[in-house]
């Protein structure tokens, strides 16, 4: 441009897409004329189209007719817009010097011929965005569960483990899915377990793992497995299930003859359930514990000493 003319807009523009990076750099060597502009001005975009100063460039003074200005690196870690964005740009260009509104040389007297090269632009990440679930859910048809879930991000991912627990607590795998580089996945579990089925992603990477959150599918209305603990027991027994929802349900302890021992009527939550009964004026000896919600009853065994 003219010496007192069109500040800013002679440069060069970088466009790249930064999509599954975060923490942008960019790095870049100048060779600069006698005659060029002194200063400069980095600029960065993340709609591709208004262009924001992000700094100035000044480089050293040398008496040589050309300057070599190499190895400048500027961070962007701080604009959180340029993360993960198709439409990111860079640009360099001449500035007017210092407050003034005229071009100056960089080493004699500034032209509009004078000459800025480039050469090593690089546009780098400090580090890989994470893959990112944004959704998981489920839905039981048939005694089949399917989960279906959404990623993004999806960079040096290898599987998608798919963990099945009945209390929420205790995961095993039960299948996998391998990483195609897509965005819509699926998982069809032909086994689910009666009741409540809760069901998290073990997402496999290259460097790392983590896990989803945890998806909860209800089936049948009360799990017909009812796990009594410990057995014997002294002083208390522990009676854990499922349901499908909130309600009331009628708790019952008989001895070996029938004869009923202990009766009362429990809350139930939705979902997984643990009742702590209290068996300590209990002759030794063996015992049935049944719970029965909306007329359906599961019983289990238990010794008391």
């Amino acid at each position: 441009p003219a010496a007192t003319a069109n500040n800013k807009t002679a440069g060069i523009e970088i466009s790249v897409s930064t999509v599954g990076y975060q923490s942008i750099v960019l790095k870049f060597d100048q060779r600069l004329s006698n005659t060029a502009a002194n200063t400069y001005t980095i600029q960065y975009s993340t709609n591709g189209t208004t262009f924001i100063d992000f700094a100035t460039l000044v480089p050293p003074v040398n008496p040589t007719t050309i300057i070599f200005n190499n190895n400048n690196s500027y961070d962007f870690s701080a604009i959180t817009g340029l993360n993960n964005n198709a439409n990111a740009k860079f640009r360099i260009v001449s500035t007017f010097s210092g407050a003034g509104t005229t071009y100056v040389g960089n080493n004699g007297t500034y032209g509009t011929g004078g000459t800025v090269r480039y050469d090593m632009v690089n546009v780098t990440a400090l580090s890989v965005l994470p893959v990112s679930i944004s959704t998981f859910t489920g839905s039981y048809t048939n005694k089949t569960s399917l989960l279906k879930w959404t990623a993004s991000n999806e960079i040096n991912i290898n599987k998608y483990a798919v963990e099945r627990s009945e209390d929420g607590r205790k995961f095993s795998e039960i299948g996998f899915v391998n990483a195609d580089g897509g965005t819509n996945y699926s998982y069809t579990d032909a086994a689910a377990k009666t009741a409540m089925n809760f069901y998290r992603l073990k997402i496999v990477g290259a460097s790392e793992t983590k896990y989803s959150a945890v998806v909860k599918i209800l089936s049948d209305v009360f799990n017909a497995k009812l796990n009594v603990y410990p057995s014997p027991a002294v002083n208390s027994v522990n009676a854990e299930f499922t349901s499908q929802h909130k309600t009331m349900a009628n708790v019952q302890i008989s001895d070996a003859s029938g004869k009923i021992v202990l009766q009362k009527t429990a809350q139930v939550q939705q979902g997984y359930n643990n009742f702590n009964l209290n068996v300590n004026g209990l002759n030794n000896g063996m015992y049935i514990l049944k719970i029965t919600i909306d007329s359906k009853t599961a019983s289990s065994v238990f010794n008391k000493q």
